[in-house]
């Protein structure tokens, strides 16, 4: 009964947005593509701005430069100052900001319908008059430096920013969006507008705009923003290859009770290839961001208690707001799959060690048909989400332009039904080998851990109300799974040394 009401809320969804189709436009070589979702009644007014340039576009030695240069418009134009542009969004009750990630700047403009042209006009001049003041500047880079100690202070936002920088050495994702200590410190009003006029290009970005607008507002939009010049060109990102073998980064942080922890490694699937559909289902059954049913959080939260969470992700993710859902238009090409958990200190390594025995036993097909089927159709359902909203079906179709997989959001739903137990099988066994991985802890005592990690004694503590008993094979059997590291596979780093 439980199934069939969740297939029946599942094809509501779907039926709920089957009519809102977006609107072709087509564009010039020059002009920006262009999005819609007309919905009469509906009394707000979404607009995107996708730039399809990022932190990858940060010229060598400017770090940080794309994050800096995105918050520095929004201080200031040639008609509005820093006052007069908050002042106003105040009073017209408008949400304008901008998200900065490796791939993508995008500014998101959300109105009500009756403000959307006093709305639209300081957006409009944000986009192609921005003032670049020397007074704002220095504020933006008082606000980065602190969000780059942000990093440091938060073990999980470490862990991930260090595992991510590790991964992809060599290679433009390396930094963080906001860049590191040494060059923020430098960057100024002139860079800010010398990275504009590189990357703001008519060519170079895409619009989105969903609610209830009036006829030839979108076109009037698209014709704005063709006012900037054409003509963008897209650095070379360098080369991010897989980690061939097994390594291991300690991170060092003092007076740690709990170790986050990432495991994982570059991927060469995306949306496009064909192993990507059975790894989310794959996904699913390891564990989905903040999902309980996940076979690792169930091994390691619900039966053991060592952690209060544990989640498998198979590219690069970040959480929209306060929901579970992911982010859209965060393209990483290409992206990396991870696993994540936060375990008290004395239970880290049986943790990881755990992370992957079940890993390796889905690749081994231990695999059943009720767990496989229920990961299906959480996989199927889970989406409907995903675009249930006008906004969020709009952002999805700019996501196809981007990934370059028009069939995305309308094939969907048909090819997870397609998928089988065997082909989930088979694609994390080509795609998640267990022995090529990069291993990121923040620990205390990093050569303590590590001795930890090369010995052959592995030890579980059993938190207060969990209990061994019933549990006491896969325990034996976690205890007894190797690693296989040697002394070599370990590098050490002090936490306060990163992103100086």
């Amino acid at each position: 009964m439980k199934a069939a009401t969740e297939i029946f809320l599942t094809a509501l969804a779907l039926l709920l947005v089957a009519c809102i189709e977006p609107r072709k436009q087509t564009a010039t070589e020059s002009q920006p593509r262009l999005v819609e979702f007309n919905r009469p009644g509906i009394p707000v007014v979404d607009i995107r701005i996708l730039v399809k340039s990022g932190s990858a576009d940060d010229p060598v030695g400017k770090d940080g430069l794309a994050r800096f240069t995105s918050k520095l418009m929004l201080r200031g134009t040639e008609r509005f100052n820093r006052d007069s542009i908050n002042n106003r969004l105040q009073l017209l009750g408008t949400e304008l900001d901008v998200k900065v990630d490796r791939e993508t700047i995008l500014f998101r403009c959300k109105t009500l319908r009756e403000n959307l042209d006093q709305s639209y006009e300081l957006l409009s001049d944000i986009l192609l008059h921005p003032s670049f003041t020397s007074l704002e500047a220095e504020r933006i880079r008082t606000e980065q430096l602190d969000e780059i100690d942000n990093i440091i202070e938060d073990d999980g936002r470490l862990a991930l920013c260090a595992f991510q920088s590790i991964l992809y050495s060599g290679h433009r994702y390396s930094h963080p969006v906001e860049g590191i200590k040494s060059v923020v410190k430098s960057l100024s009003a002139t860079d800010a507008e010398s990275f504009y006029r590189s990357n703001f290009k008519s060519d170079n970005i895409i619009i989105g705009i969903a609610g209830d607008y009036p006829d030839g507002f979108a076109r009037k939009a698209q014709s704005d923003i063709a006012s900037l010049p054409a003509g963008f060109k897209k650095l070379d990102r360098g080369t991010a290859t897989p980690v061939p073998a097994r390594k291991v980064v300690l991170v060092e942080k003092e007076n740690r009770t709990q170790n986050h922890f990432r495991i994982g490694n570059i991927v060469t699937y995306d949306r496009t290839n064909a192993d990507y559909y059975p790894l989310i289902v794959a996904n699913a059954y390891l564990g989905q961001h903040r999902e309980s049913f996940g076979r690792l959080y169930q091994t390691i939260r619900t039966e053991r208690g060592l952690a209060y969470g544990v989640y498998s992700y198979l590219e690069h993710f970040e959480q929209a707001g306060w929901s579970k859902l992911p982010s859209s238009l965060i393209p990483w090409m290409p992206t990396y799959r991870s696993i994540w958990t936060y375990p008290k200190s004395i239970n880290t390594e049986f943790a990881i060690k755990l992370a992957m025995l079940e890993l390796s036993k889905l690749a081994d097909g231990c695999l059943d048909s009720a767990s496989f089927d229920k990961s299906r159709l959480f996989a199927t359902n889970h989406f409907a989400f995903q675009h249930e909203t006008i906004a969020q079906r709009m952002e999805l179709r700019m996501e196809e332009l981007l990934f370059g997989n028009s069939g995305y959001v309308d094939g969907y739903a048909p090819r997870i039904e397609s998928v089988t137990q065997s082909e989930a099988v088979d694609a994390v066994k080509r795609n998640w080998p267990i022995d090529r991985f990069l291993l990121v802890a923040v620990v205390s005592d990093a050569q303590a851990f590590k001795a930890s990690l090369l010995d052959s004694v592995t030890t579980i503590e059993y938190p207060s109300g969990a209990t061994s008993t019933g549990q006491e094979d896969v325990d034996q059997a976690v205890k007894a799974f190797d690693l296989e590291l040697t002394e070599s596979d370990f590098t050490i780093v002090k936490a306060a040394d990163l992103f100086e």
